[in-house]
């Protein structure tokens, strides 16, 4: 590759990687240059990524048992019924209660669905994950 400043050819194509002595020169080559003209085919297919969710499922789950059992009276977690219920079921109760919309489209993963979640919410930061179509459902008691 040759050297870019203090040589013969100072100007490269950013497209095809081409070396040009004058400004003039590159500009005209940009007007014959292929990878320039045509965009890579590569690079405008759109890759299918699989959103993971930023922990276990299973962790979040328990750690969300945890604050809810702790922030929560418990005549209130009586009435979601913690501790008789799968606690996917007493999230979804718990976000009814609170005036929003669980997630209930059963074709998105888990990932996906904390990750739409997280793009609704006001504030980008708030704990809001909403386990309404999650595959494997255990209890916590």
């Amino acid at each position: 590759m040759l050297c870019v400043h203090k040589s013969t050819k100072p100007y490269v194509c950013s497209y095809c990687k081409s070396f040009h002595q004058t400004k003039m020169e590159l500009e005209a080559h940009y007007a014959e240059c292929k990878d320039y003209k045509e965009p890579k085919v590569q690079a405008m297919e759109v890759k299918e990524k699989v959103l993971e969710p930023p922990m276990p499922v299973e962790k979040m789950r328990f750690l969300l048992a945890i604050l809810l059992k702790k922030i929560s009276a418990p005549e209130r977690l009586q009435e979601l019924g913690f501790d008789k219920k799968l606690f996917d079921d007493v999230l979804v109760e718990s976000i009814k209660n609170s005036g929003r919309e669980p997630c209930t489209n059963s074709e998105l993963t888990v990932g996906e669905t904390v990750e739409e979640k997280r793009s609704d919410s006001p504030r980008m930061n708030s704990p809001k994950v909403v386990y309404g179509t999650v595959q494997a459902r255990t209890s916590f008691h």
